[in-house]
């Protein structure tokens, strides 16, 4: 994790992974719903194609989002 990456989600990741795409696993719901990405700058993050971000659900296993800016 870096700089750029906490910058372009708005959000500090607890976990960060990288294969194909970018994984961000954050603190809880609320912050992958509130989430407001800089698109701009998640475009210019070098790795990955899409980034994804998730966190455990309240009702469900877990939530998520995804975001293909390129």
């Amino acid at each position: 994790m870096n700089d750029d990456m906490i910058e372009s989600l708005g959000v500090k990741p607890v976990e960060t992974y990288l294969s194909r795409d970018l994984m961000f696993v954050l603190e809880d719901e609320e912050q992958v719903r509130q989430l407001k990405p800089d698109f701009s700058k998640l475009k210019q993050l070098s790795d990955g194609l899409g980034v994804h971000v998730t966190a455990k659900g309240r009702t469900f296993d877990f939530v998520a989002r995804s975001f293909f800016p390129k």
